[in-house]
């Protein structure tokens, strides 16, 4: 959707540049181990940006298609503002976000989170589900491009009607514009209107996942006559080099030893350090 997406999380830094490389944002976006102060600063960080050397008819011009700038008193002929105020959307829902979506200009609060922080947010989403984040920004955009076009077909309507009524047809016909032909059309001005936003029911989501497409694997092993096993067996191998990449104090993440129960992974492919499964028996010492 031509985002800039950031994460503000209290977790480490390690964690934080794992769920960021998996989801997709941008190494220099990610801030770690901040706290719920750091998070509101960082928000009022992004939200002024120093403007661009350029001129002021060009800097307007750039203004009016990514972002705008509030300025207290008017500026002069030839200058320019010093300080461009960028749109910046947050979305948490725990207390320790409240702080920063207060800041943002648009708050995003999930509807399973705290209360402190559905209260700050400008916006609460019924389900606990960050895709919806996008399926709301992309209907409120659709929403603003309906009320303009609605707004452009009654500027239009009104400017062609209005001087018909006032005169301009007797001086173009000799004839008098009937009233009952005015309410007519007056009528037809509010039922285009309601008509034309009534067509957001028709308003189709965005496919926002996409189709995973087949590895490499998947492509060359039916070419050479691989077996079903032989495939999940490399899966397997492949699964546990990437979960041994994320590791809590000595334990993977994805192995059962980490959560207090047995370890479930397969046999000789734990990642763990200290794992029942991978260490070798320690050979018994030869009396002299």
């Amino acid at each position: 959707m031509g985002r800039e997406v950031y994460m503000l999380t209290g977790d480490n830094q390690r964690t934080a540049h794992a769920v960021a490389r998996q989801v997709g944002i941008k190494p220099e976006n990610v801030v770690a181990e901040v706290l719920p102060s750091g998070k509101s600063a960082k928000v009022k960080e992004l939200q002024s940006i120093p403007a661009p050397s350029v001129s002021r008819r060009g800097l307007c011009s750039l203004l009016r298609k990514i972002c705008c700038f509030r300025s207290r008193e008017p500026l002069l002929d030839g200058e320019v503002p010093t300080e461009v105020h960028r749109f910046v959307a947050m979305v948490g829902d725990g207390v320790n976000d409240a702080p920063a979506l207060a800041q943002a200009d648009l708050g995003i609060a999930i509807g399973a989170g705290a209360e402190i922080a559905m209260e700050a947010a400008d916006m609460v989403l019924v389900r606990s589900q960050l895709s919806d984040v996008v399926i709301a920004l992309h209907l409120s955009s659709a929403i603003f491009h309906r009320i303009q076009l609605n707004f452009l077909f009654s500027l239009g309507y009104n400017a062609i009607g209005i001087p018909l009524a006032a005169g301009l047809f007797f001086a173009l016909t000799g004839q008098p514009l009937a009233p009952f032909v005015s309410g007519g059309a007056m009528a037809m001005s509010s039922v285009s209107v309601v008509l034309s936003s009534l067509m957001l029911r028709r308003y189709k989501a965005p496919s926002i996942v996409e189709r995973e497409r087949p590895g490499l694997l998947q492509r060359i092993l039916p070419s050479l006559g691989g077996s079903d096993a032989l495939l999940r067996e490399l899966q397997g191998e492949r699964e546990a080099l990437e979960s041994a990449r994320l590791m809590v104090q000595g334990k993977s993440i994805t192995c059962g030893a980490l959560w207090g129960t047995r370890c479930n992974c397969r046999d000789g492919a734990c990642p763990c350090r200290r794992c029942d499964k991978t260490s070798r028996p320690e050979r018994p010492m030869e009396e002299p």
